[in-house]
């Protein structure tokens, strides 16, 4: 009797546990959204159409930081991109778009030095100067999908965790940021292509774990970068 007690009420834990993630899990209520009275205008529609994009990813936080990622990776990436082009037009190497190509048309390596270094700048700034100064806390993509970045506590985002932040992203979990290709392609030009290979892998699986950390850990969603720099992504409201 003693023994079934025991599974029954290890069992009614383990129900418990898994009724208390559910509703973790569980999205709040949707607010609504105020349609103006009358004819709409284009603009309006627009508004709506994207207030209504919002809102949505306003219940899907995982949903939210997808977004929020694809776009600063966009955004970063054509920004990251003007030091190679300078550096590319300085050389005189035409159709030059990558480190590679760089290698193949006879660039010195302390150009492709230089170009590396100012996009991984360009990166740093996007992502550390942009969140601690013009937009509190938020890069353009989650500006965009109503995110912000905190200290665990909830106080506002430092310095020092926004560097361990863009660390951690550019140079471990690289499928993140249009930079980490940069410097994978320059780890090859340094190290050959088995070790551009290796290191571009690590970058995989890490990113993968990332990944999968905020799809599961509600509701705190922490990626290995906000593990590392002790931040955490809310709601901006």
């Amino acid at each position: 009797m003693s023994k079934q007690r025991f599974k029954r009420s290890k069992q009614q834990r383990r129900q418990r546990v898994a009724a208390k993630r559910k509703a973790q899990r569980r999205a709040p209520e949707e607010p609504q959204i105020v349609v103006p009275e009358g004819p709409l205008s284009p603009g309006d529609r627009i508004n709506l159409m994207i207030a209504s994009f919002g809102l949505v990813l306003d219940t899907k936080p995982f949903a939210a930081r997808m977004v929020a990622l694809g776009v600063d990776y966009l955004l970063c990436g054509a920004l990251a991109m003007v030091p190679i082009a300078l550096t590319v037009k300085a050389s005189g190497i035409p159709e030059a778009t990558g480190i590679d190509s760089m290698v193949a048309g006879g660039m010195p390596l302390k150009h492709i030095v230089l170009a590396v270094a100012g996009a991984l700048l360009v990166s740093c700034a996007y992502y550390v100067v942009i969140p601690l100064t013009l937009l509190p806390g938020k890069t353009p993509g989650k500006y965009c999908t109503h995110r912000e970045v905190v200290m665990q506590d909830g106080s506002p985002v430092t310095l020092g965790a926004l560097l361990v932040r863009w660390v951690v992203l550019t140079f471990c979990e690289t499928i993140s940021t249009f930079a980490s290709s940069l410097f994978i392609q320059f780890i090859s030009v340094l190290a050959g292509s088995m070790a551009g290979n290796a290191y571009n892998m690590f970058g995989a699986i890490v990113t993968a774990v990332s990944a999968w950390l905020v799809f599961t850990r509600a509701p705190e969603r922490l990626a290995l970068h906000d593990i590392a720099a002790g931040t955490k992504v809310r709601l901006d409201r």
